[in-house]
C-alpha cells in the first residue's frame, strides 16, 4: 500500500473557461464601452435626428462632422447613418452609399455593413426580378404578335388554295362525268353489234333446222 502526503497529491489544473459571445453580443459590448467613456447620455440622443446647416466650406463640414462620425467622436457610438446632400444636378437621383467595410476595427460598424449589404442584395433582386417579369412580358407579346400573323398568313394560304381547288375539283369531275358519258355511249354501240350477231346466227340457226 502505497501512502500519499496532501502536498504529494496529483492536482488538475484548468485554464479558465472563455466566454463565447456572437459578433450581434460582441459589437453591443463595443458600443456600450464607448459611450461610457464618451460620457454622453444616450436617451438625450436616440431616436433623434441633426441637422448642420451652419458650414460654411467643405472643410468646416468636415470638422463638424467629426464628432458624428469620426474615430473619436462624442456621438460615433449611436450615430446610425449620415446623409450628405449636394445641390449638383448631375448626382439627381443617384445615390452614393460609403459603408465602413467588412474588416472596420469597429465590430458594429463591420455588422452594419453586413447588414446593409444584405439590404441591397434583396433589393436588387426584387429589381431584377421586376426586369425579368417586363423581359417576360415582352417576349410574350412578340409571341402573341408571331402567332396572330403566323395563323394569318395560314389561313390566307387555305383560303387560295381552296379557290384554286374548287375550280381544279369541277374539272375535274367534269371531265370525269364526260368520260363516264362516252363509255357508256361505247357500251350501247357494243351492245348494238352484240344483238346485230345474236339475230345473225338465230337466222342461221332456223335455215338449218328447215
Amino acid at each position: 500500500m502505497v501512502g500519499f502526503a496532501c502536498h504529494e497529491l496529483p492536482v488538475r489544473q484548468r485554464s479558465p473557461i472563455q466566454p463565447r459571445f456572437s459578433d450581434e453580443q460582441k459589437a453591443c459590448c463595443e458600443l456600450v464601452r464607448m459611450i461610457a467613456a464618451s460620457g454622453i447620455n444616450v436617451r438625450d440622443y436616440l431616436g433623434q435626428e441633426h441637422t448642420i446647416t451652419t458650414a460654411t466650406d467643405n472643410r468646416d463640414l468636415v470638422g463638424q462632422l467629426q464628432q458624428f462620425v469620426g474615430a473619436d467622436g462624442r456621438l460615433t457610438p449611436i450615430v446610425k447613418s449620415t446623409e450628405l446632400k449636394l445641390n449638383v444636378e448631375g448626382l439627381k437621383a443617384i445615390e452614393v452609399v460609403d459603408t465602413p467595410g467588412m474588416n472596420d476595427p469597429i465590430i458594429s460598424r463591420g455588422r452594419r455593413t453586413q447588414e446593409f449589404i444584405g439590404q441591397v442584395e434583396n433589393d436588387d433582386i426584387a429589381r431584377l426580378r421586376q426586369v425579368q417579369g417586363r423581359i417576360v412580358g415582352v417576349l410574350v407579346n412578340e409571341m402573341a404578335a408571331e402567332v396572330d400573323a403566323s395563323v394569318t398568313e395560314i389561313l390566307g394560304r387555305l383560303s387560295a388554295e381552296k379557290d384554286q381547288f374548287i375550280p381544279e375539283l369541277t374539272q375535274d369531275l367534269n371531265a370525269q362525268v364526260e368520260q363516264l358519258s362516252q363509255d357508256l355511249q361505247n357500251s350501247e354501240q357494243k351492245m348494238g353489234e352484240y344483238n346485230q350477231v345474236l339475230e345473225l346466227v338465230s337466222e342461221d340457226l332456223e335455215k338449218l333446222a328447215v
